[in-house]
């Protein structure tokens, strides 16, 4: 109930524009336009004096989280001591406010300053010709990759500044248009990031995949890491891509990246769902997988593999040629056919080892959604940037919130 109350709280404040260290608690109140949020529902048939009472405890906490206990708490989480307090408030997130967070992480960027007002800001030159028109002929010739190589031998020190404010604020770089006299620096920056998140959503780079789900009409427009291996060039790519996310935080402007769940997960080093994060990102991949596990006789079983067959075109069993088979592959998301096991291409999927199949394919799909040689990557250019360990009190949703802003609301016609 508390972490449905936190949310509730959280978007309350959003909409009144202020901070639940300013609400009081006769202001907290339920409405019937509230049950259509999952996550408020558990609240609904609680007292609205409980409530009330449960917030006044929840905003003394916070305020003294804020206050007196989190500045002096060591935030990086270690395996070996599993009971350290920021393992524990790892644990206890949901019951912090955003708003805690947020002015929490505030005062530490600001103390983890390494480029002073002494030291000039690096300044990248970008050639707008590369792109005219919109149309892009080479990934090198995009503003993300002329970016990246200028930027490569700049020191990530340099790249840390204070949080943006005022009307000209203090970016991590400037930039400068060839053949274009801009004078301050605000509006050259964000048209940048603008520019940069378009290519990064693009077929122009291939570091981004659309989602799989998008083929069942879900979650169109989303986009996940591609999974696949990486050169090094591509490594350099997405740890730039994690300097990015870091810059943007504390210039305070808002990316307009639609990443799925699973990369926001993967970016606090929270576990993926088995069963959400897979439905979310391959709908296609779940119901294939479900179909397998909920099979309840070998005739069933049969009929399933023929229809699979016909779809795909696959051989028939070595064992009975007139009846069709399923093997141990599976197709990637980048679209390439793999074994799912050793000599899986000769294997054919019987009764007996269909669970061991369906559990193969799924751990495919997730391993693919981990996709951990990237993230690493790109988890290292965000630490380049800004404290990793700040990431501990910051859930997925509230890490996608910090970097990308709120969604915008979809007016309705008529």
């Amino acid at each position: 109930m508390d972490v449905a109350l936190v949310q509730y709280i959280n978007r309350l404040c959003r909409h009144l524009a202020i901070t639940p260290a300013r609400l009081h608690p006769h202001e907290v109140y339920l409405d019937t336009s509230d049950t259509a949020d999952p996550r408020v529902a558990s609240l609904l048939n609680v007292p609205v004096e409980s409530l009330r009472l449960r917030f006044a405890l929840l905003q003394s906490l916070n305020n003294t989280l804020e206050s007196f206990f989190l500045p002096l708490v060591e935030l990086r989480q270690t395996h070996t001591y599993q009971n350290s307090i920021a393992a524990l408030l790892c644990e206890a997130k949901g019951l912090i406010f955003y708003d805690t967070k947020v002015t929490v992480m505030n005062r530490v960027l600001n103390a983890t300053v390494q480029r002073t007002a002494d030291h000039a800001a690096p300044e990248i030159t970008l050639d707008p010709l590369e792109i005219v028109g919109g149309e892009i002929r080479s990934s090198e010739n995009t503003y993300f990759c002329q970016a990246a190589r200028q930027l490569s031998c700049v020191p990530s020190s340099q790249l840390c500044v204070k949080l943006a404010s005022g009307g000209d604020p203090t970016y991590a770089f400037n930039i400068r248009f060839t053949g274009e006299e801009v004078h301050g620096t605000s509006g050259s920056f964000r048209h940048f990031l603008w520019q940069v998140c378009k290519e990064l959503q693009s077929s122009a780079l291939s570091l981004l995949l659309p989602c799989p789900s998008a083929a069942a009409n879900r979650n169109k427009g989303k986009y996940i890491l591609t999974p696949c291996p990486i050169s090094y060039a591509e490594e350099q790519l997405l740890h730039f891509f994690g300097q990015l996310l870091g810059i943007a935080i504390r210039a305070d402007v808002p990316l307009p990246l639609d990443l799925l769940g699973s990369f926001w997960k993967g970016l606090v080093a929270e576990s993926l769902d088995l069963e959400q994060d897979l439905q979310e990102a391959d709908v296609l991949t779940y119901n294939y997988v479900k179909k397998f596990e909920n099979v309840s006789d070998e005739t069933e079983l049969e009929a399933l593999c023929a229809e699979i067959s016909s779809q795909h075109h696959s051989g028939e069993s070595p064992d009975s040629p007139s009846r069709p088979c399923c093997t141990f592959t599976y197709i990637t998301m980048t679209g390439e056919e793999v074994e799912l096991c050793q000599g899986g291409r000769n294997l054919t999927v019987s009764w007996e080892n269909k669970d061991v199949y369906a559990r193969a394919v799924r751990s495919l799909r997730l391993r693919e959604l981990q996709n951990v040689e990237c993230m690493t990557a790109v988890r290292a250019g965000l630490g380049s940037i800004i404290p990793l360990q700040l990431l501990t009190m910051l859930s997925p949703l509230e890490m996608e919130l910090r970097t990308c802003g709120f969604a915008p609301y979809s007016l309705p016609l008529g």
